[in-house]
């Protein structure tokens, strides 16, 4: 196995007894040669003092502030690039935990695989414990071809804690986007994609990286004004970003406006003004055929007032317009964390993390 430097990449605000758990995955790791970078944006004192601990017994766990603009897990990513000394990369959030072979056979793949820039595998949801939801982020197929599709028409195929980067590749394609605060490791993985970067898929591989799940954690319980700008400025840069690097695909992330729209309709009480922006963002990036533009600000037009009203006829107005715009426009959130880790699969991943807690 190479002895090469692993770079972990925590953001953490006020969820210090959570990033305990993620550091002693760390600490668990059977290839000891890493390094974690937390970067602190902005966190209380009171949880400013808990992480501080976790640097008093282990020097591999380093603590960054944040003290430029923007805030965000974003530009706290970035902040840790720029500090870490790793040969690779690999992002994690506060509360997200490694099995402990996760490192060893992370770094094998790019042993066996050696010209890539990043190494993606498969990610499991749980919540309480590793093992306990068969459920995975999304799934996910060996070959690349289709994946920056996937990336346009959402939802995406992979997540931040999913790829293990070659820091080189990652600094060459800019790091991540500061303006970007929701979907932001989307936005990296489309750009990666988009730039044409070497990107190997293992989706036979079990489970090494678990993000936490609640049951009650569904985004309609955490919508603010500020979420909801980060969600616009996600389209907007999106759209800049696929015009540069691949215009051919502009009419799939077109695509997204419609997406975001809707999500505004069915989500969001008095949301007729968040659509109105949404779509004037949308004909300003992307100039739409006039019977298309008029398609759709007739349909919302209807269904501001179908919504409260007679919510039958909305779901007929929604039928009639899917035979009039492009499939994309409509999106696949229902496939989004339904795909399951096969039976077999399972039960082998739940034995080997038994295995490692004995």
């Amino acid at each position: 196995m190479p002895e090469s430097l692993v770079s972990i990449i925590i953001p953490h605000f006020d969820r210090s007894e959570l990033l305990g758990e993620t550091l002693h995955s760390l600490q668990s790791q059977t290839h000891s040669k890493w390094e974690a970078i937390i970067v602190d944006d902005g966190s209380s004192v009171e949880h400013r003092l808990g992480i501080r601990k976790y640097t008093e017994h282990d020097t591999r766990i380093k603590i960054v502030d944040r003290h430029t603009q923007p805030r965000g897990p974003s530009a706290c990513r970035n902040i840790g690039v720029k500090t870490a000394v790793g040969e690779y990369l690999l992002f994690l959030d506060s509360d997200d935990l490694l099995a402990p072979w996760c490192l060893e056979e992370r770094l094998r793949l790019t042993v066996d695989h050696p010209d890539f820039d990043l190494w993606v595998g498969q990610v499991l949801l749980f919540e309480n414990a590793p093992g306990d939801s068969d459920r995975l982020w999304n799934s996910l197929t060996a070959s690349p071809v289709g994946a920056l599709d996937r990336f346009l028409t959402a939802p995406p195929p992979w997540c931040v804690t999913s790829p293990l980067w070659r820091t080189a590749a990652l600094e060459n394609l800019g790091g991540f986007n500061p303006h970007v605060v929701y979907g932001d490791d989307s936005d990296l993985h489309l750009r990666a994609l988009a730039s044409n970067l070497r990107v190997f898929i293992d989706p036979d591989q079990l489970p090494d990286a678990f993000i936490r799940r609640g049951p009650s954690e569904r985004i309609t319980n955490t919508l603010s004004p500020q979420l909801l700008r980060s969600r616009l400025t996600r389209l907007t840069e999106g759209s800049q970003a696929v015009s540069r690097l691949v215009p051919e695909k502009n009419h799939l992330w077109e695509g997204q406006y419609f997406v975001e729209a809707e999500f505004l309709l069915f989500n969001v009480p008095d949301a007729a003004d968040g659509i109105a922006e949404v779509l004037r963002k949308w004909e300003l990036h992307h100039t739409p055929a006039p019977i298309r533009r008029m398609t759709v600000r007739t349909y919302f037009g209807l269904s501001g007032w179908c919504h409260k009203r007679a919510y039958l006829l909305l779901r007929i107005a929604r039928r009639i317009v899917k035979y009039l715009l492009p499939r994309h426009y409509f999106g696949r959130a229902n496939e989004f964390q339904s795909a399951a880790l096969q039976p077999q699969a399972m039960t082998r991943l739940r034995a080997r993390l038994a295995q490692k807690r004995d």
